[in-house]
């Protein structure tokens, strides 16, 4: 019995660009974007990409961004002036104003669709230029309804354990089935969470090609709700933290209207006396954020990445 086994090669990815060289230029696009009202944003956006793309190797051969500022300004243009056009008749015609919003909500998928097949066919490696092929309607379906749909059915389960809770008629199953249903609640939101990540996913990576060759991703939906997960896990004790920072205030608040007291001045007082907890509760949510957001990304590009392969 002969063993057929198909060597296929592997490459690293390396990245040679370093801190200093990007931040001057980060530095660069800011200042210029600030002074020129927005204007060199375009210039900046392809500056960065060329920089990373140019930095980027794989088997000696890096990759190559050949979008022209021009065409991205065209666009940025055209989108400022439809947003300026939507506030105008909105004003003019409050009446009607929601159906302009729903108007601009319905071309956000296909702007994005649009934006992303541009991004690809400006993207080339050893000079052969990447694409991008979707259907509208499944960019609908994965940023507007599936969510939706999922949002909607998370909120039914509440309000089912909400229901059960406040006809028990017992404070302890009542406090039992809250906590049941903030964890189910939890549960569900990374759950929803997941899927979505996933379909996006799935929506970018299993219609890019490169070339003719296009791409393919076995994308698992148990992988990205683990990953929420574990990002909800990380933000836990940063919750924690601020809970104890900011509990005295919503403590003295809830008291004070309990008891009546309900004084304008005196809720100012609580607020002034208590801002450096305030404060320092902002700042432990944002770098807890941070750090979760950052795990979250990371650990997704990880895996769509590693998931990913040309289908000859």
């Amino acid at each position: 019995m002969e063993n057929n086994t198909s060597n296929q090669q592997r490459h690293a990815v390396l990245f040679h660009g370093r801190s200093g060289e990007y931040f001057s230029i980060w530095l660069v696009n800011v200042l210029l974007t600030l002074v020129t009202l927005g204007i060199y944003s375009a210039w900046a956006t392809v500056r960065r990409r060329r920089y990373f793309f140019g930095n980027t190797e794989i088997a000696g051969d890096r990759f190559d961004y050949h979008a022209r500022p021009v065409d991205i300004l065209k666009g940025r243009i055209i989108v400022f002036v439809g947003m300026v056009l939507f506030f105008i008749l909105s004003s003019a015609m409050p009446a009607i104003s929601l159906v302009f919003l729903l108007a601009f909500c319905a071309l956000i998928p296909w702007i994005i669709i649009r934006s992303w097949r541009y991004n690809a066919l400006m993207s080339s490696f050893r000079g052969v230029r990447f694409n991008y092929l979707c259907r509208v309607g499944r960019a609908y379906w994965t940023m507007y309804l599936c969510p939706v749909l999922l949002i909607v059915a998370l909120y039914a389960v509440m309000a089912l354990i909400g229901m059960v809770a406040i006809n028990t008629g017992s404070m302890s199953v009542s406090l039992i089935l809250g906590i049941v249903g903030f964890v189910a609640f939890l549960a569900g939101l990374a759950a929803v969470q997941g899927i979505v990540a996933a379909l996006n996913h799935d929506l970018y990576i299993n219609n890019m090609s490169y070339g003719s060759l296009p791409f393919k991703a076995e994308l698992s939906k148990k992988a990205f709700i683990k990953m929420v997960l574990i990002s909800f896990l990380i933000m836990l004790p940063f919750l924690i933290v601020a809970g104890m920072l900011i509990g005295t205030l919503f403590v003295s608040i809830f008291y004070s209207i309990a008891m009546g007291m309900t004084d304008p001045e005196m809720l100012n007082s609580l607020m002034a006396g208590n801002m450096l907890n305030i404060f320092l509760t902002f700042l432990v949510l944002l770098f807890g954020a941070l750090v979760s957001s950052a795990y979250l990304v990371a650990a997704q590009r990880n895996y769509v990445f590693g998931q990913t392969k040309p289908v000859s």
